[in-house]
């Protein structure tokens, strides 16, 4: 609000700030002409409204389906789905996700386990090199 009393108050003493108001005010109105004349060639007389009722009915129809499968959901929500939606298949990609971790996990372990570390190397140059793992130069 201060800045458009300040605005005001400019308009009021420059002539200046009139000038370029008025330009501005030009160009919008040429932006609305071309605007408008693109939308007449785009669009068919009576085009907008009828897309605007088929994105509404459309957007209708989802809110109903969700509200539908919403109340299914909540009536077996301990059951696995047998459906179109497609819980069960999830399911079975999170459980082979898990046991693939876990096999990976088990196998990080057994080979830590059976990894014995080589003695301590005696100078500064043999520390640079690595040492072979044993279990997997067998």
């Amino acid at each position: 609000d201060e800045v458009r009393g300040e605005a005001r108050a400019l308009l009021n003493v420059s002539a200046e700030a009139r000038a370029l108001l008025d330009e501005a005010l030009a160009l919008d109105e040429a932006i609305d002409a071309a605007s408008a004349g693109e939308d007449a060639v785009l669009w068919q007389p009576g085009g907008e409204d009828a897309a605007l009722a088929r994105l509404r009915s459309g957007v209708a129809a989802r809110i109903a389906a969700s509200t539908r499968r919403g109340a299914a959901r909540r009536r077996f929500a301990g059951m696995p789905a047998r459906g179109g939606d497609g819980a069960l298949e999830l399911y079975l990609r999170w459980a082979g996700m898990a046991t693939g971790g876990g096999l990976a996990i088990m196998a990080g372990l057994l080979i830590g386990v059976m990894y014995a570390s080589a003695p301590a190397p005696d100078g500064v140059l043999t520390l640079l090199e690595p040492a072979p793992l044993q279990i997997l130069a067998d």
